[in-house]
């Protein structure tokens, strides 16, 4: 729950566009999780922020949700296998498929790319920067949340809980 109302927060603050705690928040939230209801809980953070911030073309909206809805099927990936590899992998994957489905989305619903190639291809380009601050931002904040989680467990059990390899 306290998660959910940072994952709220965070979107509410000015931040460098794409630059967010929300993806890394949702799949560390999955991780945790033993009642998977709760892993609902940031992607209602997500909606709750929508009210405030306001709705944008439903097409891209339900892609940003898709996306980000992903991170809980990575999260739960990070409860077999927990491994420092892993979190990155599964920060780098969460950036890239949140570009690919976000950015599809807007080339097929929008009206600012030509239906070809080209079109789709500009679409893809002018959306680096935000992909950059994305990727950034995902890893930065699953090693803040994940670390801050080992330290923790490591303190309280003294014993290392991801295997670095």
């Amino acid at each position: 729950m306290i998660l959910s109302i940072l994952a709220f927060a965070s979107r509410l603050i000015w931040h460098v566009p794409n630059f967010s705690p929300l993806s890394s928040i949702i799949i560390f939230s999955a991780f945790l999780v033993t009642n998977k209801k709760m892993a609902l809980w940031p992607l209602l953070a997500l909606l709750a922020s929508d009210l405030v911030l306001g709705f944008y073309h439903w097409g891209v909206m339900l892609a940003v949700y898709l996306a980000t809805a992903l991170n809980i099927v990575i999260g739960y990936s990070l409860k077999k296998n927990y491994r420092l590899l892993n979190i990155f992998s599964a920060s780098i994957f969460s950036a890239i498929s949140f570009f690919v489905i976000t950015n599809l989305a807007v080339w097929m619903m929008s009206n600012w790319y030509t239906k070809d190639i080209s079109g789709l291809l500009l679409c893809f380009t002018l959306a680096v920067p935000f992909f950059k601050s994305t990727l950034i931002s995902n890893i930065l904040y699953s090693s803040l949340l994940f670390g801050s989680y080992a330290f923790a467990q490591e303190k309280l059990t003294n014993e290392k809980i991801i295997a670095v390899k």
